[in-house]
């Protein structure tokens, strides 16, 4: 390359290779930073701060998945763990009272809580969406872990999906 070309036409207007060359480092810091933010995983500001996102195998499974959006499950549940062994009084009139029920046996410390997909969502205050597996199958679940409130009566978070 000779020293003495700026890289302009005789004109002053630069020609196509220095343009080229100034656009490509642009290019590939783009495509670092995407790359980068990709697979530093799900943004936790992108959901509700009190719900946690799942981690672990779920997480792989739901990644693995496409999400077909909100769910219209009319007989969507959840496993509920209980802080004793004692009738889940406090569970049953809080589901209720969401138009939700609770399917309990006596002497059991966890319990069902069923009843559609979008009053579940709105109970819990977390997202519960259908999603298509890699073999073909459609389940509900939830991209985020409910957090337990006292009037719940449960010892851990809820899990669970069809």
């Amino acid at each position: 390359m000779d020293p003495h070309d700026s890289g302009r036409t005789l004109s002053g207007v630069p020609d196509g290779r220095t343009r080229r060359a100034r656009i490509r480092p642009a290019i590939v810091i783009a495509v670092a930073l995407l790359i980068a933010i990709a697979a530093s995983g799900p943004w936790p500001s992108r959901w509700a701060p009190q719900a946690p996102v799942i981690t672990g195998p779920y997480a792989s499974l739901l990644a693995a998945s496409s999400n077909l959006g909100p769910s219209h499950a009319v007989d969507a549940q959840l496993t509920v763990t209980l802080s004793t062994l004692a009738r889940p009084a406090t569970l049953m009139n809080w589901a209720e009272s969401r138009g939700l029920a609770v399917r309990w046996r006596a002497g059991d410390d966890w319990a069902v809580v069923a009843g559609s997909a979008d009053r579940l969502a709105a109970a819990f205050d977390v997202p519960v969406h259908d999603y298509l597996g890699r073999r073909g199958q459609v389940f509900y679940a939830s991209p985020q872990q409910p957090v337990p409130r006292a009037d719940w009566a449960v010892r851990s978070p809820p899990s669970g999906g069809s």
